[in-house]
């Protein structure tokens, strides 16, 4: 079953993505920009209690000094349009949130054609303020540049993803992510019954640094998947929180395709668990 939003099964979307930071520099052809701009206006719902809003940026439409003002340090090249994610933080859950609902909008936009790309911290978050207008308590965390990729990488993109390790193929194995029942009982391929394609749709999600921090404890039953995450360090604490709300929409997309049912909730977490693991949330099935 397809979801109607979408062209193609979920999985065959997730598996195409892929960050692109070389554009083509032409606009966006009017039918994709109006899609673009419906899927912007539409109600973005997650299993979070989050907030969030989105802004674009026409970069043809701006002055060349202001052009050159919204910086992103050489990382994207021939963009003709950003999306801006901005929030009140008005809830703890406001980067989970954002992960959620803005990686939902780039899988309808890659099942488009549309290349977009996941960006936290490299990028002139004063200019790109100052050019929206946002008031001082307005946070500005997440943009993406939006536009036709273009034929050929640069090769600095091709750097970057290799110092990265970007390609779906370096993603870390199942033993590192999924556990059954305790964190030291890694949960086998072979063992993971009708959540397996779910799973694996997580594995091969985009991270922060491709650092991939989320850990995912299910009970010996199968029946209950807690989401946790394991930052690196702490300067990718919060960027991991938006990491979480990524994984969470891959895996719901995909439970939704194969109609299996569950409910999100916040739950007494498992005991047992390392200490520098952080507790998010959970899916129970139904």
């Amino acid at each position: 079953m397809i979801d109607s939003g979408f062209s193609k099964p979920i999985r065959d979307i997730i598996k195409s993505r892929t960050s692109i930071r070389t554009f083509s520099k032409a606009p966006l052809p009017k039918s994709l920009d109006e899609k673009l701009t419906e899927l912007l206006n539409e109600p973005q719902q997650s299993p979070f209690n989050g907030k969030c809003g989105f802004h674009t940026i026409d970069i043809p439409k701006l002055e060349r000094d202001e052009q050159k003002k919204l910086g992103t340090y050489g990382f994207i090249s021939g963009a003709p349009k950003f999306i801006a994610v901005t929030s009140e933080n008005d809830s703890n859950y406001f980067r989970e949130h954002i992960g959620y609902v803005l990686e939902k909008i780039i899988l309808h936009l890659t099942d488009l054609g549309i290349g977009t790309c996941w960006i936290a911290g490299s990028f002139n978050k004063e200019n790109f303020r100052a050019q929206l207008g946002l008031k001082d308590d307005v946070l500005l965390p997440i943009i993406t540049p939006v536009g036709i990729p273009a034929k050929r990488r640069r090769i600095k993109e091709m750097g970057i993803r290799a110092m990265f390790k970007a390609d779906k193929a370096q993603r870390q194995p199942w033993s590192k992510m999924f556990f059954r029942g305790d964190f030291s009982t890694p949960l086998d391929e072979k063992n993971a019954g009708d959540l397996k394609s779910a799973f694996e749709m997580i594995r091969l999600g985009p991270s922060a640094a491709n650092r991939q921090p989320w850990r995912i404890l299910v009970n010996s039953d199968g029946t209950i998947c807690h989401f946790f995450i394991e930052p690196s360090n702490a300067h990718f604490s919060n960027f991991a929180r938006f990491d979480i709300g990524i994984a969470t929409c891959h895996f719901n997309l995909s439970l939704m395709e194969a109609g299996i049912q569950g409910a999100w909730k916040i739950m007494d977490q498992p005991q047992e668990r390392p200490e520098n693991y952080t507790y998010i949330i959970s899916w129970q099935k139904t």
